[in-house]
């Protein structure tokens, strides 16, 4: 929050008032990990690449910086506009394009470590292998430059069950698209009009991606080969 100071005269004393005004933009940063765990077995953080803003027609707003040597995997936007809905890409030579969706921070913020992520292809790969020609769909290949997926992974699975998910590709095509149920012991299998714990949207045309879910509508700027991420997703 900026502040300026102005001085008051009254009655013949001195006060010095503050008056706040909202600032118009504002720092937001944090750690970016990546998801390395098919390869390594590890979780790391994004040290080298790009982490971009765009607004939600894919218009580029900022590029974000490492501002210190000794911790590589942070990454912040300076001057982000106030209340902005916002598309952030993570781009890397080990990891797949991934684009989140959210709104800039009213207020000098960080986003929680593991809030913005990227994975390897081979992390996607062992999905799609496993549910290659479910419920008649194909498995899109990872990063393919015709195509992008969207992912997505409820906040809460059970607030999902039978609730209608309807995603749109660039062409204004509606995408075929799993609901995926996991068990305790890491079994996928077709939810149903059961709890949700996973959908895929695959093989999507670029351009504007709209995701349609129980009154909830969001839009992402897609490129050919990118993952849309829908994590954390929460119905309204």
């Amino acid at each position: 929050m900026s502040t300026r100071w102005l001085l008051v005269l009254l009655t013949g004393c001195q006060f010095i008032e503050e008056v706040r005004t909202d600032p118009e933009t504002v720092s937001w940063g944090g750690t970016v990990q990546v998801d390395r765990s098919v390869t390594t077995g590890e979780v790391g953080e994004l040290t080298a690449g790009a982490v971009s803003m765009l607004d939600p027609d894919g218009a580029p707003l900022l590029e974000a910086i490492q501002p210190f040597d000794d911790s590589p995997g942070y990454w912040r936007f300076d001057d982000a506009p106030v209340g902005a809905e916002v598309a952030i890409r993570l781009e890397a030579d080990d990891i797949v394009p991934i684009v989140w969706r959210g709104t800039v921070p009213t207020g000098e913020a960080l986003w929680f470590s593991g809030a913005l992520y990227g994975r390897e292809a081979a992390v996607y790969e062992a999905y799609f292998d496993a549910l290659d020609g479910l419920n008649g769909i194909a498995a899109p290949t990872v990063g393919d430059p015709e195509v992008s997926v969207l992912w997505g992974e409820p906040l809460d699975p059970d607030a999902w069950a039978g609730v209608d998910i309807t995603v749109t590709d660039g062409s204004g095509d509606e995408a075929a698209l799993w609901r995926l149920a996991i068990s305790d012991e890491g079994t996928i299998s077709d939810a149903g009009d059961g709890a949700v714990d996973l959908f895929i949207a695959v093989n999507l045309a670029p351009g504007a991606v709209t995701l349609e879910a129980g009154g909830a509508t969001t839009r992402w700027p897609a490129e050919g080969g990118d993952v849309l991420s829908a994590a954390f997703y929460e119905l309204e």
